[in-house]
């Protein structure tokens, strides 16, 4: 009978070496297809590749990174955020990940902790531009205007022609009903970058707020007590000067129920001004001509005044005085209700 001899511990080491080296270019290869998706800008591809070089390699840096990217433009956030933290384990110093971490964190409505990431950054390196825009945009974000501002000024004390930063102060004073400041560097930044898209974004978010502006609206509501609502609305409006804005609107309200049908007239007019930074001021007029059940009709002169302040802040404050209307069933309409406020 022939004996078998059992295979030395050596020997083992040597067969499992062997195999690991056998499979190196197997793994390269993968790495390097990887790598050559990403700079195709295949990233569905690229991201299955890292994902299998990972397998195999988990402490691969630039496959961590990489692949935390692509998932965090996939809005794949907590993915990607686990991805930079393993990055951020094999290369602790790296600002790259560590940024990118950060920016992520931003985007996914995290602002606390994106903040934290991009302080840590300026720490090291004041004049990381990348790292002052992110900070700024945390801010804005937030609805936290003054801070964000000053980061924004802090980027063009660094970087005094950068965009982005124009771009983030323009939007700043939209937001805050600064709606000529905002018309005057968008109009400068459109000069200066006419095939910037950012910068395109911005002109047309100024021009819907500064220019004219017209909308129309068709719908139909019912309600398990079967009322009936159609709406025919049309409404626009446009800019009197820098801090002054008309909005107008009519519409056709009709409503039925089991009792019968009712319908109204409405036209009305919105004057805005905006007094400050973040202040609005508005006045409404507006006239209903009522179609009862029994075909009787009458009328309401509607409206108020209103006042907002904070516009560009995180908080704000709203206070008003109106009459409004009800516009919904027969039975409202027949007893022409209205409410104030």
């Amino acid at each position: 009978m022939k004996k078998y001899r059992p295979i030395p511990p050596r020997s083992f080491g040597r067969i499992i070496v062997t195999a690991i080296v056998a499979c190196l270019p197997v793994w390269a290869g993968v790495a390097e297809d990887a790598d050559r998706a990403w700079v195709s800008g295949d990233h569905v591809t690229a991201l299955e590749l890292y994902d299998r070089v990972l397998e195999e390699q988990p402490k691969n840096f630039q496959a961590l990174l990489r692949s935390a990217k692509i998932l965090s433009w996939n809005s794949r956030f907590n993915e990607a955020i686990e991805r930079y933290d393993r990055a951020i384990a094999v290369d602790p110093d790296d600002r790259e990940a560590a940024f990118g971490r950060a920016l992520t964190l931003s985007w996914d409505g995290r602002f606390k902790d994106a903040r934290a990431g991009f302080k840590t950054l300026l720490e090291e390196d004041s004049s990381d531009v990348d790292s002052l825009l992110g900070l700024a945009r945390t801010y804005a974000w937030a609805g936290r205007s003054p801070q964000a501002r000053n980061a924004y000024q802090d980027v063009l004390g660094t970087d005094p022609d950068n965009v982005d930063a124009r771009i983030g102060l323009a939007y700043l004073d939209l937001w805050a009903g600064e709606i000529g400041r905002a018309a005057e560097q968008a109009a400068e930044l459109k000069r200066e970058h006419p095939d910037h898209e950012e910068v395109a974004k911005l002109d047309d978010q100024v021009s819907r707020s500064a220019g004219a502006w017209w909308r129309v609206d068709v719908s139909q509501i019912d309600d398990t007590d079967d009322n009936r609502l159609r709406r025919y609305l049309v409404s626009g409006g446009f800019g009197l000067g820098r801090q002054v804005r008309l909005d107008l609107g009519a519409g056709r309200y009709e409503m039925s129920d089991p009792t019968g049908e009712t319908s109204i007239d409405s036209v009305h007019t919105i004057l805005s001004c905006y007094p400050g930074t973040g202040q609005r001021v508005s006045a409404r007029v507006g006239y209903d001509r009522r179609t009862r059940t029994d075909d009787t009709t009458n009328s309401d002169v509607l409206g108020g005044l209103s006042y907002s302040w904070g516009l560009d802040r995180r908080w704000q404050v709203h206070a008003s005085a109106m009459r409004m209307p009800i516009r919904y069933s027969p039975a409202i309409t027949d007893a022409g209700i209205t409410f104030d406020q």
